[in-house]
């Protein structure tokens, strides 16, 4: 049999290979060159009399009036007058930090990762300030790239003109504006290394921890590893490293040469991504970037004539905005289809991959104390799919069984008296279906395999899994949401149209427990010019007896005080759970009803002056199933017909 585990880890390193695309360095001890004194650049940081009367004597074509005007000097200087220090102490300081920047932007270059170093020299310091926020520029700026980096290597010290020494204050807020910057936009991706000469780096850990607290971030709160110097959550891993400078004890988990580095940020990187459909989205990305210029090329502007012909015959013009969504959105998702995403990514091997790489040495997943399935099984799941599930769910059931009877407690019949034998139990697993053993046995009762542990299975944890079960079925049945991970463009008012989800809220500033699902055709929501009516479904917390209706999972909050939080709803698509309400565009040429934002909240407000807040957009797929759902039902007739013939036809 294949080593699945081992193939995973290739699976992971692989998507991490191809999608990892820039590595900012942040490092003002960064030298560009091997001899770089003979190459006639370097920072401030670095400069001797003789190359500082070089400098001044270069052009200053680009530099602002402030910069011209402020002369260059070697760092030494400034440092006798401000510490003291000798050029000789100066000299064996810059040189333990030293970054040898050629070497770790070969290595890069050879892996196909671009690589930035910025070196925030001291003249860099322009003494900026923002309003609020106090961060000197070479923060803001350093935190301007990370937004664009996949990787950001910073060194720990810096050099401060404020103070005239090297310290640790700029990098702590490099590092603590890039995840407030990360929060403001919910969250992404990030994996930052902290890359320092400084001897002690488990001080440099905890200053780092001691400026994020306890803090809670849309990734879950940072774990804490002293014994590894890692912090992470889902989103973000911070890793701590020495340069293999001289005054470096050697540690084989946390020092690391220039030349080796490519590779550790690689594994970083892998760490932070490691799961199935990490890998299935950075190969998607991966395979858009690769295809992203020949696709401009293909739409490219020589076709602007076809497009504004297209508007111009549109007997309503503002059709080809969406027109133009599809287009695009069609050929992104031909190029997944082309590089064969879902079949090299996302078939049987890559499961079978993942379950051998989530076991490890493992031979079980189990969940509590009786819930088990084996290896085997797992694979034959993934393999089969539900025509293996009632095979594997009656070996769980015996083997829940086997470990009662081996406690020594007695199976109970509900309909017939005295114990049964383990033997007994085991015929009667074998032969009937588990859920129908589950309700004739009276103790203990059966811990039964079903459809709703198997996230819980996987996880190894019953609560993670079914928080995962609902995190996932919003991804899949919403496009927009309020709350969540997936962020909103600043400024984004979403617009009330077939599948809008809306709640009421109360004068109070409290929410009502029931939440609307708009129903309004979309060529209804659109060119509207005065007060319009827009039918609702209610949805309820509460699950009806109907036969036909909708589980949903939203994201909101429970009160004005309380976090968003998943919550299930319950849709019923019968004409008598609609509800009427009546908008009207707030522009005086406007031709649909838009959200306003009151407070932080996006809200519509209904003619009578009721306000709802919008909550989610559910997929097109799914709102279209419920409108036939609900248009199947107002179209049933109702017949009277011999009660013989009809219970007959029935069973």
């Amino acid at each position: 049999m294949p080593n699945f585990a081992a193939l995973f880890e290739q699976h992971c390193e692989d998507a991490a290979r191809r999608f990892l695309q820039s590595v900012v360095v942040i490092d003002d001890q960064a030298e560009l060159y091997e001899n770089e004194r003979g190459h006639g650049v370097g920072s401030g940081a670095n400069l001797t009399e003789s190359r500082a009367r070089a400098l001044r004597r270069r052009p200053v074509t680009g530099l602002s009036k402030e910069q011209t005007s402020q002369e260059i000097r070697p760092r030494s200087v400034r440092s006798n007058n401000a510490s003291g220090k000798s050029d000789r102490a100066e000299n064996e300081v810059r040189k333990s930090h030293l970054l040898r920047a050629w070497v770790l932007t070969k290595s890069l270059a050879d892996k196909e990762i671009l690589c930035a170093v910025y070196r925030p020299d001291d003249h860099q310091f322009d003494g900026a300030e923002v309003v609020g926020g106090g961060e000197k520029s070479v923060v803001l700026r350093s935190i301007g790239m990370a937004k664009l980096a996949d990787i950001v290597v910073l060194d720990w010290e810096l050099f401060d003109p404020t103070t005239g020494n090297r310290g640790s204050v700029i990098a702590r807020d490099i590092v603590k504006g890039i995840l407030e910057k990360d929060e403001e936009i919910r969250g992404r991706q990030r994996l930052i290394v902290i890359y320092t000469a400084t001897p002690d780096l488990k001080a440099v850990y905890e200053d780092i921890v001691s400026d994020i607290g306890s803090g809670s971030f849309v990734g879950g709160a940072l774990t804490k590893n002293s014994k590894k110097l890692l912090l992470y959550n889902r989103t973000t891993r911070i890793a701590f490293l020495n340069k293999d400078a001289e005054n470096i004890e050697s540690n084989l988990h946390t020092t690391v040469s220039e030349s080796s580095l490519a590779d550790r940020l690689i594994k970083e990187f892998v760490e932070l991504n490691r799961g199935l459909l990490s890998t299935i989205v950075l190969h998607s990305i991966a395979s858009v970037r690769e295809a992203t210029h020949q696709l401009v090329s293909t739409f490219g502007a020589h076709l602007d004539p076809a497009l504004v012909g297209h508007r111009s015959l549109l007997p309503d013009p503002q059709d080809s905005e969406e027109f133009v969504v599809d287009l695009i959105s069609g050929e992104l998702r031909s190029t997944l289809s082309l590089n064969k995403i879902g079949e090299k990514y996302a078939g049987v091997d890559a499961h079978k991959e993942w379950i051998a790489g989530k076991l490890g040495d493992k031979e079980v997943f189990k969940l509590g104390k009786y819930v088990s399935v084996t290896k085997a099984e797992a694979l034959e799941l993934v393999t089969k799919g539900s025509s293996a599930f009632d095979s594997v769910q009656k070996a769980a059931a015996l083997r829940w069984t086997d470990a009662v009877a081996a406690e020594g407690k007695k199976f109970e019949h509900k309909y017939f008296p005295g114990n049964i034998s383990k033997k007994r139990m085991r015929e009667f697993i074998e032969n009937a279906d588990p859920k129908e053993v589950r309700r004739q046995i009276s103790k203990p009762e059966l811990a039964l395999f079903g459809f709703k542990q198997v996230a819980g299975l996987f996880a190894e944890n019953q609560g993670e899994g079914a928080e995962i079960d609902r995190e996932f079925s919003r991804l899949t049945a919403l496009k927009r949401e309020c709350h969540g991970a997936r962020s909103l463009p600043e400024g984004w008012l979403p617009k009330l149209t077939l599948g809008s989800i809306i709640r009421e809220m109360k004068t109070d500033a409290s929410f009502c427990d029931d939440f609307l699902l708009c129903i309004q055709p979309r060529c209804d929501s659109v060119r509207i010019m005065g007060e319009t009516p827009f039918p609702f479904l209610t949805m309820t917390k509460k699950r009806p007896l109907a036969a036909t209706k909708q589980l949903l999972v939203v994201n909101a909050r429970t009160n004005s005080a309380s976090s968003p939080a998943n919550i299930e709803l319950w849709i019923n698509p019968i004409p008598s759970r609609q509800e009427m309400l009546t908008f009207c565009p707030d522009r005086s040429f406007g031709d649909h009803i838009e959200a306003i934002i009151d407070q932080s909240t996006r809200v519509f407000k209904t003619t009578d002056g009721r306000q709802y807040e919008w909550i989610a957009d559910m997929k097109d797929f799914l709102a279209q199933k419920i409108c036939d759902q609900l248009s199947g039902r107002q179209s049933s007739i109702g017949l009277d017909e011999y009660e013989w013939l009809r219970r007959k036809t029935s069973t």
